[in-house]
């Protein structure tokens, strides 16, 4: 594999419509437990993957749905208008996170850390103590 600068991620929705490209490392990676992300990919949790929206690009069309969250703040998930596969997140500010289970190589996807262990579902844990854990953000 190539190290991690020159490192290419490629994915996109289920029927091909809506493709992306990221370049190097992800800045971070992990599995949500948060309620919104529990809905929205219908699961109990979304891996993810987050990168500066500088090292990413995307062509196709893309719908987003923009979600107001307890705190106040914004989220938005970016999705395929033709299959409705929720591919990415954010990119209205300077990073994007991208959903693990869009990658074309899944296996590229090494979570680090959990987050909002407090909404963790009781069936849906992971081999405890393998990943850091957070109970909220």
């Amino acid at each position: 594999m190539a190290d991690d600068a020159e490192r290419v991620l490629t994915g996109g929705c289920l029927c091909g419509g809506l493709r992306y490209r990221a370049t190097g490392a992800p800045a971070y990676a992990g599995l949500c437990h948060c309620e919104d992300c529990q809905k929205s990919s219908g699961s109990a949790f979304a891996p993810f993957m987050g990168y500066p929206l500088a090292r990413f690009s995307f062509s196709g069309p893309a719908s987003h749905y923009d979600h107001r969250l307890k705190d106040g703040r914004t989220s938005r998930r970016n999705f395929c208008p033709t299959c409705g596969s929720t591919v990415f997140g954010g990119g209205e500010d300077e990073e994007v996170t991208i959903y693990a289970g869009s990658l074309d190589d899944p296996a590229l996807f090494v979570p680090r850390m959990q987050i909002f262990c407090s909404n963790r579902r009781e069936w849906a844990h992971i081999v405890p103590g393998s990943l850091r854990e957070f109970d909220e953000m």
